[in-house]
């Protein structure tokens, strides 16, 4: 069971595949979407989208009208396709970036400790296609990686979530 978790973009990528132990699961994708047309081509086949809800017509995509909303969290929702083992994560309340910001807010800690200058730098430079040779984007990863166990946090919820699903596939209930 190979590339079964679609994302947006670089980051995106690794990030999930460190956070699932697998880069093997994931597959990048040009925008969102295309991770939306992903499902279209997996037909059957269990597959996980990872999209940012930047945009509030999401699931009004025609592609998605099949799609229910199963969770609502404060940072991401899931919708699952009514008859396929479909899925979509959907990163609230805004976009990846800010989804890791938010996680830094928790700890008290703020993007300069990564060296990044501001807010607006750090999702400049996410959008790098070589982010995963980046010092410090993977610095960034490494320390919420280590630490988002450790607590209550939105990370740690989407993990337990996407686990579940990942390891149940086709028996999810």
């Amino acid at each position: 069971m190979e590339r079964i978790v679609a994302v947006e973009c670089f980051a995106d990528q690794y990030f999930f595949g460190k956070l699932l132990q697998n880069e093997k699961k994931i597959r990048k994708e040009k925008n969102k979407n295309e991770v939306i047309k992903a499902f279209g081509r997996v037909k059957e086949e269990f597959l996980v989208g990872i999209v940012d809800e930047d945009r509030k017509d999401l699931i009004l995509h025609p592609q998605l009208k099949t799609f229910e909303l199963i969770k609502k969290g404060n940072s991401f929702k899931i919708y699952k396709d009514k008859t396929k083992y479909h899925f979509i994560f959907a990163l609230c309340p805004k976009a990846f970036e800010y989804w890791l910001f938010q996680f830094l807010e928790i700890q008290n800690k703020n993007l300069e400790e990564f060296q990044y200058i501001n807010f607006e730098t750090f999702k400049k430079e996410t959008k790098n296609e070589q982010i995963d040779k980046d010092f410090k984007f993977k610095n960034l990863v490494s320390h919420i990686i280590k630490t988002y166990p450790d607590s209550d946090n939105h990370i740690k919820d989407f993990k337990e979530h996407i686990d579940y699903l990942i390891s149940e596939t086709y028996k999810f209930e």
